[in-house]
This record gives structure tokens, C-alpha cells and sequence, in this order.
């Protein structure tokens, strides 16, 4: 083909919805924009990617060996961005196609001043080259926008006799806008916590969004087979830096999954949720994370259980996991490609979930419960010293337990004596022989409860017997619960300054007295 048969320049016809959506970009949505360049390469069954990103040159490349382009595609590429296309549902080799507005190359226009692309299909003895001056796109008013129509795309093709039988597409981006910049400029970026991916540099940042969002395997090769290989046409490897980047897990235990496909009307999914038992780090992995076509869409999500309903559940921030959608969303996907439009099996999911996430979350605080008890720091619950009730809280722990397979999973498992010992109690607990120690002051004790009028005694919270602390079940400050181990340990400590003789008995009377009256709202 003659390169003077090929009519240059070219332009971008574009969907004014798209134009909207990329006027709006901020810097926290460059991973979203790389992330559908990749998706792109996905579509063109490509099995190998490779982003390499230099900070120092402003320059990012994305190279696959996907099934390139002609010059025919490459108009089709440019002409009909934004809307929906009609390419079928699966690639040759039977992976379902993913993106569907061709809104993958615009989505980077905002963070680079340019986008050089050269593609090739096999077969053939050239390739294709083009350049778009990204920058042109927009003015410097924010959300003002130029004629595109009238922005020219010069490029032309090229021979390469000696290349006939490979196939690519490299897309070269250069000069970082200050959107990109400010992604990477993590210096003023908002304060975040300790456990926020955003306290990394910015190529950390990047690449952990990429590994959370991108169609990959995961790092343990079990849930590969069992969540994804229902799809055709892997292996699908993309290399960040020249480091492979796989689908993190972000939890060593599995709380709940689907052993099967699932269904909601026209939707089928597959799910699992799992925990590590503390915290989810960083913070971003908290939630579940919704992929359609095994493509992450949207921040992960609890579906809004403990903030628009539901109350504080602490341990929401314990679980993490996915919902994997097969079928049936792909038509109710946003052109912004970061939620869905209204469906009704769609909701019917989210309820299902809601109820779902609140039952392992009860699941994780009735464990702690136990945990926090059997240790010797606190006490949060008198009731737990009642062996009827303690044997029945233990025995469902261990119930849940044995239910619960364990996982690779790249959250480190870090050494922790004291929960390890706690771990051996209750898989070794005995109702009969079970005594309860607490610490303080470097004494152990073991605690018991009983009941007396506390008006009429002198120790009217506890008493100390050799190294038997007995607590009064009748005290009124100990029927708060939030606050129990505030008021024992308090009670404990003025018993043991009376003893030690640091106080005297009148001083402890008045003390004791005057706790219950000035904390009057915490009685039982």
C-alpha cells in the first residue's frame, strides 16, 4: 500500500458525553484512564503488556502483542469514540470484550501533551503511525472545550518488509500535564492514614491501582482456577516496569465465596469475601470490588452498611474480598466506566450483600469478643465469666472456624505471641477448669463475680482475696459496657492503693462514693 493512498491528517469524532466526562478528570483518576489503555490491549488479544513509565523524561509506554491495527481500524478507533460498538462478545480467542465506547485512548488525553502510536497487524509489510497533539484537546479554562473537529492527526504508514509475521500496538505518551504531575507529587497530596496505599511514592500508587482494577491472575494460582477460569484466552500478563503485576488478595482467611456461578435475574457472578483478621492495609483494599468481565469498575465498596444505615460496625474494616460479574451488566456499564446505571437484579445483588457483609462482620466482632476476653488486658463483657455463656461463645468460634479455608495472601502474617496463645485457648478451652486472669499493676489475678447490695459494704465494686478478684455483678457502673474496664480497673486500683496504704479508708470511701455520683449517666 502506498503511503500517498492513505488520507492525512485525521480527525477525532468524539461523543460530546466522553468530552464531558474527560473535562472532569482530577489527578486521583490517572490509573482509571492507563487502566483502559490496557483494557484496550485485553480486547486485541494481546497476552503480553508491558508499561514502562520514567518519571524523569515524562514519558509513559504501553507496548502489547495484541492483533494491531489497519488503517481501516484506526479510522474506526478515531470515529467512533463514545459510542457503542457493535464487535460481538467475545475476541478469537473467547475472551468477552470489555470495552464497548471506545473511550480507552481518550481517557489519557488530560494528563499528557501527546500521544504517538504505532500498530501493526501480521500479514502484512507495514505499519501504522500516527500522532495526536493530546493538548489541543483542551483549553486552559477548566471544562472548556475546543473544536475538536477541527485538530489535525497527522501520521501516515511505513514499510517493514522484515516484520511480516509479528503483530502490536505501542502507544507512547509524553510530557506529563499538571494533572499527571499532581499524581505523582504525592508531597501535596490531602493527609491520609498510616495505612493509605496514597503514602507511597506515586509509581507505588500507580501500580497498586493497576493490580486492583486490571483483568489479571491472582497471586495465588487456587483462585485463579476457581474464580476466573471460567474465561478462555490466558494467559494475559502485564509487566509494570518489567515487574509482573498480579491480582492481590487481601486477607489470609476466606469468611465466605460462591462454590458455584450465581444468579440475580439476568445477572451471573461469583463472589468471595475474606479477612485478615485486623485491620484491611492499606486502607483502599477495604470493601469488595465490583468486576464486570473481570474488569474492576469503581472504588471498592460496602455498599454504604455502617454510614447511610446499619450503624458503626468497626470490623467493616476488616474484610475485603470481590464481586465478580459474568453476565449480564455489560449494557448497563456508564460510558465513565466507574459505576452502573439503575438495574433491578443489579439492586438485588447490593441487598443481598448488605446482609451478607453484616453477618461476617457479626461473625468477626463475636470472635473478638471471645479474643479480647481470654486475653489478659481487658474485659469487655461480665457476662463471659458465667462458664454457660463463655462455652457457648467459644463453641460457635470454633464452628466458624472450621468453616473457614485459609489462603495465600500477600498481607504478611506477623508473629504475635500473645494471639497465638489465645488461638491454642480456645481451640483447647475446658468450661470446667476455665479461669479467668487479669493483669494489672504486674499482678495476675483470676476473676469471679458475685452479687451483693454495693450500699451496704465497704467494697462495694470488688474485692480482693489473695490473687481472686471478685466483682459485684449489682455494681451500677459495671452495666456499661463500653466503659466496663475503665470502672474495674479504676475500683481495682483503689483497693490495691488502700492495701499498698498510699490512701486511706476515708479517702477511699469518698473516692468510691463520688465515682458512682459524677458518673451517673454510665449506671446500669
Amino acid at each position: 500500500m502506498e503511503e500517498n493512498e492513505i488520507i492525512w491528517p485525521k480527525n477525532i469524532t468524539v461523543d460530546k458525553r466522553i468530552v464531558k466526562i474527560l473535562s472532569e478528570s482530577t489527578y486521583d483518576s490517572f490509573p482509571h484512564s492507563l487502566k483502559e489503555l490496557i483494557v484496550n490491549s485485553y480486547d486485541a488479544d494481546a497476552k503480553n503488556v508491558k508499561l514502562t513509565v520514567d518519571l524523569k523524561k515524562e514519558y509513559i509506554s504501553i507496548e502489547d502483542d495484541g492483533i494491531g491495527m489497519s488503517v481501516e481500524d484506526f479510522d474506526f478507533y478515531l470515529r467512533i469514540a463514545g459510542k457503542k460498538r457493535d464487535k460481538g462478545i467475545y475476541t478469537k480467542s473467547g475472551r468477552p470484550i470489555i470495552g464497548q465506547f471506545g473511550v480507552g485512548f481518550l481517557s489519557v488525553f488530560p494528563f499528557f501533551l501527546n500521544y504517538h502510536i504505532e500498530t501493526k497487524k501480521k500479514g502484512v509489510s507495514e505499519y501504522l503511525y500516527a500522532d495526536i497533539p493530546c493538548y489541543k484537546y483542551f483549553t486552559q479554562e477548566k471544562n472548556s472545550l475546543v473544536d475538536i473537529n477541527a485538530i489535525n492527526i497527522n501520521g501516515g504508514v511505513k514499510n517493514a518488509p522484515n516484520q511480516q509475521n509479528l503483530n502490536y500496538t505501542k502507544i507512547t505518551l509524553s510530557g506529563f500535564t499538571p494533572l499527571a504531575k499532581a499524581f505523582f507529587n504525592t508531597k501535596n497530596k490531602i493527609r491520609v492514614g498510616k495505612k493509605s496505599i496514597l503514602q507511597e511514592d506515586g509509581l507505588s500508587i500507580l501500580k497498586w491501582y493497576l493490580e486492583d482494577d486490571l483483568p489479571l491472575k491472582f497471586e495465588d494460582e487456587s483462585f485463579t482456577k476457581r474464580f476466573i477460569d471460567e474465561y478462555e484466552g490466558y494467559p494475559f500478563e502485564v509487566y509494570f516496569n518489567n515487574e509482573p503485576l498480579k491480582r492481590r488478595i487481601f486477607g489470609k482467611v476466606l469468611m465466605k465465596y460462591s462454590e458455584k456461578e450465581l444468579t440475580a435475574g439476568a445477572i451471573k457472578y461469583r463472589y468471595f469475601i475474606c479477612s485478615n483478621e485486623e485491620p484491611v492495609s492499606p486502607s483502599e483494599a477495604t470493601g469488595l470490588k465490583i468486576r464486570n468481565l473481570n474488569v474492576g469498575v469503581g472504588k471498592r465498596t460496602t455498599f454504604n452498611l455502617g454510614v447511610d444505615f446499619g450503624g458503626t460496625r468497626s470490623r467493616l474494616r476488616w474484610i475485603s474480598g470481590e464481586i465478580h460479574i459474568l453476565e449480564g451488566l455489560n449494557n448497563a456499564i456508564k460510558v465513565s466506566r466507574d459505576d452502573f446505571y439503575f438495574n433491578q437484579d443489579y439492586d438485588q445483588i447490593k441487598t443481598e450483600f448488605v446482609s451478607l457483609i453484616s453477618n461476617i462482620v457479626g461473625t468477626l466482632e463475636s470472635e473478638q469478643k471471645v479474643k479480647d476476653f481470654l486475653s489478659t488486658n481487658k474485659i469487655e463483657n461480665l457476662n463471659f465469666l458465667e462458664k454457660k455463656s463463655l462455652s457457648k461463645q467459644i463453641e460457635k468460634v470454633k464452628s466458624q472456624k472450621l468453616q473457614k479455608p485459609q489462603v495465600y495472601s500477600s498481607v504478611p502474617k506477623k508473629k504475635n505471641t500473645q494471639k497465638n496463645d489465645i488461638e491454642e485457648n480456645i481451640n483447647e478451652f475446658n468450661s470446667e477448669t476455665f479461669e479467668k486472669k487479669y493483669k494489672i499493676k504486674n499482678k495476675t489475678f483470676i476473676l469471679e463475680t458475685k452479687k451483693w447490695d454495693y450500699n451496704k459494704e465497704n467494697f462495694p465494686a470488688c474485692k480482693i482475696e489473695g490473687n481472686k478478684i471478685i466483682i459485684n455483678k449489682s455494681y451500677p457502673l459495671f452495666g456499661a459496657k463500653k466503659h466496663l474496664d475503665v470502672f474495674l480497673r479504676f475500683n481495682i486500683l483503689l483497693i490495691m492503693w488502700l492495701k499498698e496504704g498510699k490512701i486511706t479508708e476515708s479517702n477511699y470511701s469518698k473516692m468510691v462514693k463520688e465515682s458512682l455520683e459524677n458518673f451517673s449517666e454510665y449506671h446500669k
